[in-house]
């Protein structure tokens, strides 16, 4: 394990992103709760399995919406001071946890300006929006 992913569990114990971020790193947590890799319904919502921190297992459980998911993932490294090689890792790292994106056009939108796709006009404003940055 590197040393940003150690201190990217230790920063988000306890929380939504905390268990969404193991479930990206690959890592199985000691105790419930935990979620498996989400699809981004065509709406922005994330749809997956989830276990609750009663144990009770829910197949096609709403996670969340994905506009914040990726505000969090936008401001996590600079949280953290993550070098820019880092960085890259982390935004890979969640480019492969959402196995299926139904939105038009699909991918994580996230500050280095790229998703799976080309982005439209109107997204590269939201995500200057987001990070601050002019677009």
């Amino acid at each position: 394990m590197y040393e940003w992913q150690a201190k990217a569990i230790a920063a988000t114990r306890g929380t939504k992103f905390g268990v969404m971020l193991l479930s990206a790193l690959g890592v199985e947590p000691d105790h419930p709760p935990s979620c498996g890799k989400p699809c981004v319904t065509s709406d922005g919502f994330l749809i997956g399995g989830f276990t609750s921190e009663h144990g009770e297992r829910h197949m096609g459980a709403l996670l969340g919406d994905v506009a914040d998911l990726e505000t969090n993932i936008v401001a996590f490294p600079t949280h953290l001071g993550m070098t820019p090689d880092e960085r890259k890792e982390f935004y890979a790292m969640w480019r492969k946890w959402v196995t299926t994106d139904y939105r038009s056009p699909p991918g994580l939108r996230l500050d280095d300006g790229r998703t799976m796709v080309d982005q439209s006009e109107r997204d590269r404003r939201r995500l200057a929006k987001l990070t601050g940055r002019a677009s």
